[in-house]
């Protein structure tokens, strides 16, 4: 895979989540759309809460706690402040059509 700015990344991030609906996704599904090493994405999710954009909550799923993750108000608001901004710098994430 091509290097990625952050900026794309957190595209990439937010604009899956939102695909996603209002359920939500999985860290490691989210992880595995967007093609980051759990670790690399723990990182990005780490500052997407503390910025407010994302928030993740545990569901009991089986025998064990399933991390969620959904967009904040906020977080659905700078998704298009971000893919303008990655256009505008010739690195464009893909859109989710009218978002």
């Amino acid at each position: 895979m091509p290097n990625r700015s952050a900026l794309y990344i957190i595209g990439e991030i937010l604009d899956t989540i939102l695909k996603a609906g209002s359920l939500g996704m999985s860290k490691s599904q989210l992880f595995g759309t967007v093609g980051l090493q759990t670790e690399v994405g723990e990182k990005y999710i780490t500052q997407l809460v503390a910025a407010q954009y994302l928030q993740v909550e545990g569901e009991s799923w089986r025998e064990r706690t399933r991390y969620v993750v959904k967009l904040t108000p906020l977080g659905r608001n700078r998704i298009e402040w971000i893919i303008t901004l990655s256009r505008e710098l010739k690195d464009q994430p893909k859109s989710s059509g009218g978002h």
